[in-house]
């Protein structure tokens, strides 16, 4: 059962990863889309037929929707970050019921051990 469980967990896991992957690379796109979008806006504004409020359109006509969409890709960067930490923590808290488990069993065999050994002890002093 928790073979499965682990495997559920890494294939999980792995899924994240993936998709944190693939959301960076198309980060990287956009970011090559944004250094294209200046080439056009310098275009634009260099542009002697252009009036200066027919520049602003076509500028802000190109600009709005590629901000929106890296805004998007770096929201759902961080939602995935925090998924991929938030299932390395629980992780981490799946081990504390076996150390907690594993010292009290020590603890209990210790007890165990004292008392025997004390009991012996008196037996000979008093034997």
């Amino acid at each position: 059962m928790q073979a499965a469980n682990k495997l559920r967990g890494a294939t999980k896991k792995e899924a994240i990863s993936n998709q944190l992957n693939n959301l960076n690379q198309l980060i990287l796109q956009i970011e090559v889309l944004s250094r294209q979008f200046e080439n056009a806006r310098q275009q634009i504004n260099n542009s002697p037929e252009l009036t200066s409020s027919q520049r602003q359109q076509a500028i802000s006509r190109l600009e709005t929707p590629l901000q929106q969409l890296l805004e998007n890709c770096q929201r759902k960067q961080g939602e995935l970050k925090s998924l991929l930490d938030s299932q390395e923590e629980s992780k981490l808290a799946t081990y504390l019921p076996w150390v907690l488990g594993g010292t009290g069993i020590v603890s209990v065999i210790a007890l165990f051990g004292y008392f025997l050994g004390r009991r012996k002890g008196k037996r000979k002093t008093y034997g």
